[in-house]
């Protein structure tokens, strides 16, 4: 699907992206399909009554942005929209540090926004692959979703070869 301000979006294949949803099965019942992931890291998805959700990474909210794909399209050639949603603010302020994303790159977070620390600012931002955020912010969250507000945890990364 070719969209508007295609520097807002990934360039990902969208079955891929929801076999990365996979990873988010545990708070997305249902039938979703999606439609297109944004340079930073969220998903637009449609649901099986046509409506339109951005799947937020950062905090796993789901938000209705349009009760039609074309109503989303129609949406999206406002620039409150492009702010919102796409937080085209956040990517024109990476690219002019020239942050330039590759072939199905996204601007992750170096910290969720769900901790204290994390923002959806561009200094807590970097490149990495659309898919790999996807996956990875929904297995953070499906950890973390039991975890009461203001609980102290502590974070290991184990690599595995």
């Amino acid at each position: 699907m070719q969209l508007g301000n295609s520097h807002l979006f990934v360039d990902v294949d969208l079955v891929e992206v929801s076999n990365a949803l996979s990873e988010w099965s545990w708070f997305l019942k249902g039938e979703w399909t999606p439609l297109s992931v944004s340079a930073v890291g969220d998903v637009f998805l449609e649901n099986q009554t046509g409506k339109v959700f951005r799947l937020d990474t950062g905090v796993a909210e789901l938000e209705a942005v349009a009760p039609s794909v074309a109503a989303f399209h129609e949406a999206l050639q406002f620039p409150a929209s492009l702010q919102e949603w796409l937080l085209a603010p956040v990517v024109a302020e990476l690219q002019s540090q020239g942050k330039t994303l590759g072939h199905g790159q996204c601007y992750g977070f170096t910290i969720l926004p769900i901790f204290r620390e994390g923002s959806y600012r561009a200094e807590n931002r970097f490149m990495l692959s659309a898919l790999e955020h996807i996956r990875i912010t929904g297995d953070m969250h499906s950890q973390l979703k039991d975890v009461p507000n203001g609980q102290a945890i502590k974070i290991k990364v184990k690599v595995t070869e």
